[in-house]
């Protein structure tokens, strides 16, 4: 309905404000208001006309995306950082650090997925040659080569992982391994409603329109996955959730102790 499209609005010229790339989630928005739509025949004018007062209200972050863009100059609002952040390109990175962590992350849930995988691929042979071909990918084409990502790599654990990723053979095979696992565990993951399905070409567009690798680009599109997705078993998503708050608490105790994240100076 309009109403809500409206908050939405807002909240989409928000993000865009602070995230500028993330005007792409204003056309997932707009796939989810066509959602009652889909399926439907015989359209008429009242139809067309219908859809277009439904995805309308998110052309608005898109407006004020390209007039930004103009008025600026560039997508990155400081023209010192363009040169880093550059306006139209595509990488790799953020697409398969990405499934890195989301592996990390969702360990039970991707286990889970891919041992149906592999249930699948008993009557399905040719199956076997996705993790491969995933594994292969990420072998030859993960690259960190923003110079961001090289600044400190003993202090930043990020830095530091993409850099061992990048020359130490075993840990490259190690994440290849968990990125494949992710890739093949995880596809199965039943979203709904059906145009939530929209969210991974708008995901991967956005990811790949960033060339430093950090993750908190995958925040909104893991947000909306984990909201869209459909649950697991009480015991699995309990396991999770205890996992995560492991986590919380070491990631915090080590921000508190001002051993990673929060950087005072050049360590």
């Amino acid at each position: 309905t309009a109403a809500p499209a409206h908050g939405t609005t807002r909240l989409v010229v928000a993000l865009v404000l602070v995230r500028q790339n993330e005007v792409v989630f204003a056309g997932f928005l707009a796939m989810l208001a066509m959602m009652p739509r889909f399926g439907m025949r015989g359209w008429g004018f009242a139809e067309w006309r219908d859809a277009a007062w439904r995805v309308l209200p998110y052309a608005l972050p898109v407006v004020v995306f390209v007039a930004f863009w103009i008025w600026n100059g560039a997508i990155s609002l400081s023209k010192s950082q363009a040169a880093v952040h550059p306006d139209v390109s595509l990488h790799a990175g953020n697409l398969f650090f990405a499934l890195f962590l989301a592996g990390l992350l969702l360990p039970f849930h991707a286990i889970a997925g891919f041992g149906e995988f592999l249930a699948r691929a008993r009557t399905k042979p040719w199956l076997v040659a996705v993790p491969l071909l995933v594994f292969a990918a990420f072998w030859f084409g993960f690259a960190s080569d923003n110079p961001y990502n090289a600044q400190s790599p003993n202090y930043f654990l990020r830095n530091g992982l993409l850099l061992a990723i990048a020359h130490a053979p075993w840990v490259r095979a190690i994440s290849a391994a968990i990125v494949a696992i992710a890739a093949c565990g995880l596809a199965s993951t039943r979203l709904e409603p059906r145009a939530a399905y929209w969210l991974y070409p708008v995901a991967a567009l956005f990811l790949a329109a960033s060339w430093l690798v950090e993750q908190r680009y995958m925040l909104v599109p893991f947000v909306l996955f984990l909201a869209f997705r459909e649950h697991r078993s009480r015991a699995l998503e309990g396991a999770t959730a205890a996992l995560w708050l492991l986590l919380a608490v070491l990631i915090f105790g080590g921000m508190m102790a001002v051993r990673f994240f929060i950087c005072p100076g050049d360590p």
